[in-house]
C-alpha cells in the first residue's frame, strides 16, 4: 500500500455510507488496512478479504492485532478466481488501474457473479489528473499493459453489466482525494 493511500484511508472511511453495508468483500485488499478502519468505524459490519497467499496472511495479522479477527477473514484467493457470493457490497480499491481493459472487465465480472441483485461494487481509484504520475503511468504501461483510466470509464461496465455501460452512473471525486465518491 503507497504512502498516497495511507494518508487517504481515514478520507475514504468518512466518504462512504458504509452503515448501508451488513457485510463487505474487500478484493485485492492487501493487509488489510482500508478494511480495517472501515470495521472499526462500522462495528456491525462482518467482512472478508480475498488476496493472494502471503498477502492474505499479512490481513489476518492485521485483523488480530487490531482485535478484528472475530468480524474480519482473510481468504488466500485471486479475483480473477470465484469470490464469495452473496455480500452486500464488493470493494476495488487501486485495483483496476494495474490492468488492461480485458483484465479489469474479467475482475469486474467476478464480482458482479458474486453479487446479488441488490448488492454495490465500489471502484475507488485515482481519477484522471488527480494524484497521478508520468512515471508511474509509463511504468504501468510498459511492465503491465495498463493505465490511469480518465472518467467515466464507461467501456469497464458496471455491476449490473461488466461489458458495457448500460447501467454506469459515473463518479465524482472528493477535492484533493482523488477518491471516487458514489453516486
Amino acid at each position: 500500500m503507497t504512502a498516497r493511500f495511507v494518508t487517504q484511508v481515514p478520507q475514504i472511511v468518512a466518504g462512504v455510507d458504509w452503515s448501508r453495508f451488513a457485510t463487505l468483500v474487500d478484493v485485492g485488499g492487501g493487509h488489510g488496512t482500508l478494511l480495517a478502519a472501515v470495521l472499526e468505524a462500522h462495528p456491525a459490519m462482518t467482512a472478508r478479504l480475498v488476496d493472494l497467499g502471503r498477502t492474505a496472511t499479512g490481513a489476518a495479522e492485521t485483523f488480530q492485532q487490531r482485535g478484528l479477527h472475530e468480524r474480519a477473514t482473510a481468504i488466500a484467493g485471486s479475483f480473477f478466481d470465484p469470490l464469495p457470493a452473496g455480500a452486500d457490497a464488493y470493494l476495488l480499491c487501486d485495483i483496476l488501474h494495474d490492468w488492461d481493459d480485458q483484465h479489469a472487465q474479467q475482475i469486474l465480472a467476478r464480482c458482479a457473479a458474486a453479487a446479488r441483485p441488490d448488492s454495490r461494487i465500489l471502484v475507488i481509484e485515482a481519477v484522471g489528473d488527480h494524484h497521478t504520475h508520468t512515471a508511474h503511468d509509463l511504468a504501468m504501461l510498459v511492465a503491465a499493459g495498463a493505465a490511469m483510466r480518465a472518467p467515466p470509464a464507461k467501456a469497464l461496465g458496471t455491476a449490473s453489466s461488466p461489458s458495457g455501460p448500460r447501467g454506469w452512473h459515473g463518479s465524482r471525486t472528493w477535492p484533493g482525494c482523488g477518491v471516487p465518491k458514489p453516486p
